[in-house]
């Protein structure tokens, strides 16, 4: 599975257009949308960053906490202070019949991963949850 980024500072219309324009549909891959904000350990100013290595550490804690069937969504982004831009309800739904994957963040309940699809031609059925697939491609023990 490829976990894909967007290039920095795109707005939701944007990343949509960049999604069709430059990422084929795929079933081994998914797509994070916007870039997160954290804290520089040595600087300790805020950058932005690609969501691709907190997604990345995402996946690998829900695997070992619940197995490959569950799918990283609704999981907290450890070490997150921010995004780099605002999803609205609207633009999440769009970027979704996409297959974007929003990152989101809600008062009270901290930043988190919204989704689990991969990258889906607009007229086909393929924005679908990404966990079937990662789960026939696990290998067996």
């Amino acid at each position: 599975m490829a976990i894909l980024d967007p290039p920095p500072g795109l707005t939701p219309l944007q990343a949509g257009d960049w999604r069709r324009a430059e990422v084929r549909s795929s079933e081994y891959a998914a797509l994070y949308w916007p870039w997160i904000r954290v804290v520089h350990p040595v600087s300790g100013d805020t950058v932005e960053v690609p969501p691709c290595g907190h997604v990345a550490g995402i996946w690998a804690r829900t695997d070992a906490r619940r197995g490959v069937h569950k799918p990283p969504a609704n999981e907290e982004i450890v070490g997150a202070i921010g995004l780099a831009s605002d999803v609205s309800d609207a633009a999440q739904g769009e970027l979704n019949r996409e297959g974007v994957n929003c990152l989101r963040a809600y008062r009270g309940r901290g930043i988190s991963t919204w989704g689990a699809r991969r990258p889906a031609r607009r007229s086909s059925s393929d924005a679908t949850p990404r966990p079937t697939r990662r789960t026939s491609s696990r290998p067996a023990r």
